[in-house]
């Protein structure tokens, strides 16, 4: 081996990085690429019954665990559904209204709804 070239050749290292790098030329990949891409979008005023159906669902499933929260109300503008997120019941703390509000826009976000936004609100 020439002087400073101790370790591996480079036919060695090239396939180490091919075997552990993505490669995005693959039609599989790049299919998969594509179908992410396809399902993020804005929310159009036809889509905003099914997602806060979807929030409501959502809120009653961790109601089960004791954090009461409800909808109040919904907006959509400049391409972002805000949803108005209370209490439903005196008590809850405020950590876990936030902790549910987030764990609830990532998982929409999961599912191609990214541009949605729980709003933390107090009833007077």
């Amino acid at each position: 081996m020439p002087p400073g070239r101790e370790g591996p050749s480079h036919s060695r290292i090239r396939s180490v990085i091919v075997t552990t790098m993505p490669n995005m030329a693959q039609p599989k990949r790049d299919d998969h690429f594509c179908i992410l891409l396809g399902e993020i979008g804005h929310p159009t005023q036809a889509d905003v019954p099914g997602i806060v159906a979807e929030v409501r669902q959502r809120l009653d499933d961790v109601a089960k665990q004791g954090i009461h929260l409800k909808v109040v109300s919904e907006k959509l503008e400049d391409d972002w559904l805000y949803v108005v997120v209370t209490p439903s019941r005196p008590g809850v703390r405020a950590l876990d209204h936030a902790d549910t509000m987030s764990k609830i826009e990532r998982e929409l976000r999961q599912e191609g709804k990214s541009h949605v936004l729980l709003v933390p609100t107090l009833e007077d």
